[in-house]
Parts: C-alpha cells; sequence; structure tokens
C-alpha cells in the first residue's frame, strides 16, 4: 500500500475512532447524570423501554466500535514495537486504552446486565403488580448500574484525557 493510501486509512480509522469515543462518552454521560437517577426516582419502565428500544445494544456498538478502531490505531502507530510501545506517546496511549478497555468491561459487564434485569424485572411484574422484594431488587440493581455507569463515565474522561496529552508528550 503506498503511503498515501496509508495516511488515508490512518485518518479515516482516526475520525471514525473519535467520533464513536465521543458518542460513548456522551451516551454513558446523559445516562448516568440524567437519564438513570430519573428511571430509579420516577419511572422505572423507562428501563425497559430503553432496553426494548436496543439503547444497551448502540452503547455497547459504540463501546466496541471504539475499542477495536482504537486498537488498529495503537497497531498502526506502534507496530507494537516495544521501543514504540515505551515511548512517552506509546505508555499514555496504552494506558489510555486500557482504561477505555476497562470501562468497555464494565459496562456490559455491571451496567448493561443490570439494566437488563430491571428491564426483566419490571415487565414480569407488570403494571402496579409488583412485590416489595422485585421494588427492592430493582433498587438494588439501579444504585449498582449507576455506581458502575459514574465509573464507566469517569474512565472515558480519563481516557479521553490520556489520549489528547499523548499527542504531546
Amino acid at each position: 500500500m503506498s503511503p498515501d493510501s496509508m495516511l488515508y486509512v490512518f485518518v479515516t480509522l482516526r475520525s471514525v475512532h473519535i467520533a464513536v469515543a465521543a458518542l460513548w462518552l456522551g451516551a454513558a454521560a446523559l445516562l448516568v447524570w440524567f437519564v438513570m437517577p430519573s428511571a430509579a426516582n420516577l419511572a422505572p419502565e423507562l428501563v425497559t423501554r430503553l432496553v426494548r428500544n436496543k439503547m444497551h445494544v448502540f452503547i455497547g456498538s459504540l463501546a466496541g466500535t471504539t475499542a477495536l478502531s482504537g486498537l488498529l490505531l495503537y497497531g498502526h502507530l506502534t507496530r507494537f514495537s516495544a521501543a514504540s510501545m515505551g515511548s512517552h506517546a506509546g505508555i499514555a496511549y496504552g494506558i489510555g486504552g486500557a482504561m477505555g478497555l476497562s470501562a468497555l468491561i464494565i459496562g456490559g459487564a455491571v451496567v448493561g446486565k443490570s439494566v437488563a434485569k430491571i428491564a426483566e424485572l419490571h415487565a414480569s411484574g407488570g403494571e402496579g403488580a409488583r412485590g416489595t422484594e422485585a421494588t427492592a431488587a430493582i433498587q438494588m440493581l439501579g444504585r449498582r448500574a449507576a455506581a458502575a455507569g459514574r465509573v464507566v463515565v469517569a474512565l472515558l474522561l480519563a481516557t479521553l484525557i490520556l489520549m489528547t496529552l499523548g499527542h504531546f508528550v
């Protein structure tokens, strides 16, 4: 592949990576700071609607696309050589990537599963027929999802900062 072609591939891949990462961070922050508190306090059926409308699939696809494009970019920039990965930029990108992957794992394993369970409990309880055990379980899962969601957003913000600094170190 010619150097010009490689440049176009790199620019396209980097643009995709930045765009989907921004969407992922924005969607996660919106859910954690606004939607989840409202759902916990006012409308647990909102969670069911979000799950039914595949919001978790949308955020998961953003996270997966961000991680995959980031790994490809890291490979392109460092060629996975020890010298490149050990440079200041390589270290910043590596730590940022590890934090991004951690956010993906926590988001899917904790937040995603908790929200899916909330939707399942809400849907199985019917309107007004939910018992105190199911209500307590929904509240506990909501707190768990919210706490893990805050960790995800913090990791994504730290990743953003490290990736930005990687260009200057």
